[in-house]
Parts: C-alpha cells; structure tokens; sequence
C-alpha cells in the first residue's frame, strides 16, 4: 500500500503572466490625448470651415437668386407701374404690373401711307371718343392672347402716367372724364387679319361680340401699346424672415401691404422667394430723367452666424 502525504502537491509548469501597470495606462491616456488634439488641429477645423464655405455659398445663392427673380419682373414692369411701400416698418412691399407684350399701333390721328384717318385700322377717339378696333404693327411675339374669360387677366394699355387723376392709372380703372388708361377687367382681346401690310388686327370683345368702343385718355408719344397681365407684389418681412411673391390677383386701386391682405385676395398664388432674410429695403425714383426709373433693394440674409449681404439696381423703363 502507498500513503501520499498531505502536505505533498505536484508542481505546475511557470507560466510568464504579464498585467497593465498604472504608468502605463497613464501614458495611454496621455498618447491618445495628444493624437486627438492632433485631429481636432488637422481634422476638424478643416471639415468645419468646409460646412461654413458651404453655408456662405448657400446664403449667396439664395440672396442672388432672389434678387435676379425680382429684376427680371422689375425690368418687364409697365412704364409707371412700380410702387414700393415700407409697410410702416422695416421690410418692404413692391407691386408691378408685368407686362406680357408689346407693339406699336397705327395712330389715326393723321394720313399714313395713303391710309385715311378713319379707317378701321386706325387708333382714334383719344380723350372721349374711344374704339374697339385697330391695328399693330408688325405682331405681338405670342402667337395668341386670347382669354375667354369674363374676368380677363389680360388688359390693354396705353400711356399709363401713374398720376392719381381717376383714368391715367393703370391701378384705377375707374373710366375719368377723358377715358382710362386701361381697358374694362371683361373685355378680352383677340387677333383678326389685317388688310395693311406689317400689320396685325385687335380687337376688343365682350365674349363673342365687338366691346364698346374704349376711350384712352391721351395718345402714346411713342406710338406703345401693352398687353398687362395680373399685378406681382413682393413682401419682404424681416420679422418672420421671409421674402415672398404674389400674383395672379386682381388690380387694386389701393396697394395691398400686408402679408394678411395679399394672401386674402381672391385667386392669389402665394411663393416663397428667400428665407432667413434679417434686414431688407427698396427705394424707387425717377431722378430728372422722367422715363427711366431706378430701383435699388438691400437684402440681407442670415443663418447659424453667418451674414451675407447684397444690394442691386434695377433700370425701369418708363417711356410713354
């Protein structure tokens, strides 16, 4: 029989058994700590100052934008139709009536081209005579402006002054005692060939039938007829930041100038044009040379800290 004491236990092979110490773990800490820095130096400010440029290039982009929108309607603005409004604050609200085409019309106010004066195609009875039929020279660009409508969007002009006597605005189109600028809100325009040569026939109608002839004030010095279609008005609000665009409304005699009554108006389209916007201004004059206007707008635009600011001028032209 074997006995093993008790007190006997084989002995196991060594084995190497290595830890962290806390010097080490500190150096750790310390290494990572300065490769972060590292990153943060080369890294980091890199790709923030690339989402700044970004959102600079954004806010340039949408100043610009706004502001080559608003030019393009400014410079097709009939003659005199430009008014702008601080709104009684800071902001602004500019209306134009935009105009669709334009043209020459035969005058009857003499002989032309052996063409007697009373000849259809004549324009006559400026200052309270009136007529519903003449012709253009040439044709207008559209190939045709037809609206059967009895609320027509297209209205013709002639020699729109802007004054506030009742008939020389094309916002009043109240008939004065001499005829109106614009033509009836019901009457609709339609082409018809012409017997003169270069020559485009227009006619007045109240649905299928000739419209009562329709008295101008004063002739045109220019000889100019335009084809309007409905007002733009653009509110800017640097209040709730917005810049928006109107249309598609009726001619009011008295300029809207809020955000509630604009977007009351029957049939208005309502678009935004810029956002973010925290000062704006327009300024319109006339200076001495009276048929060319000049309109000049400040906007600014501001998100996250970063401010872009731009001004433009618009040349109108206001020539009769």
């Amino acid at each position: 029989m074997i006995f093993i004491s008790p007190n006997f236990m084989p002995k196991l092979p060594r084995v190497n058994q290595k830890g962290v110490t806390m010097v080490e773990l500190i150096i750790a800490i310390v290494i990572t700590g300065i490769l972060a820095g590292i990153i943060a130096v080369f890294i980091v400010r890199p790709m923030q100052g690339y989402v700044d440029l970004g959102r600079r290039a954004a806010l340039v982009d949408s100043a610009e934008s706004a502001l080559r929108r608003m030019a393009r309607d400014i410079r097709i603005a009939l003659p005199d139709s430009v008014r702008v409004n601080q709104a009684g604050g800071p902001g602004f609200v500019l209306e134009l009536l935009p105009i669709l085409e334009g043209g020459m019309y035969r005058d009857g106010g003499g002989n032309e081209g052996g063409v007697a004066a009373n000849n259809p195609s004549r324009l006559t009875g400026f200052g309270g005579g009136g007529d519903n039929e003449f012709d253009i020279h040439d044709v207008f660009r559209s190939s045709n402006i037809v609206v059967p409508s009895t609320n027509n969007p297209h209205r013709l002009v002639i020699n729109n002054i802007g004054s506030n006597t009742i008939g020389y605005n094309a916002y009043n189109p109240t008939l004065g005692p001499r005829g109106s600028v614009i033509t009836p809100s019901n009457v609709t325009i339609n082409y018809a060939a012409s017997n003169i040569t270069n020559a485009t026939r227009i006619q007045l109608r109240v649905g299928a039938n000739p419209a009562p002839n329709h008295p101008f004030p004063q002739r045109s010095s220019g000889q100019r007829v335009y084809v309007i279609t409905t007002p733009v008005t653009y509110l800017c609000d640097p209040a709730v930041g917005t810049l928006m665009r109107y249309d598609n409304y009726a001619i009011q005699s008295t300029q809207p100038t809020t955000a509630a009554v604009l977007s009351g108006l029957a049939n208005v389209r309502v678009g935004l044009v810029a956002d973010h916007v925290s000062t704006c201004s327009a300024a319109y004059g006339t200076g001495t040379i009276q048929s060319r206007g000049l309109v000049s707008l400040d906007l600014t635009i501001e998100d996250q800290g970063e401010k872009i600011r731009l001004l433009h001028q618009v040349q109108v032209d206001n020539s009769p």
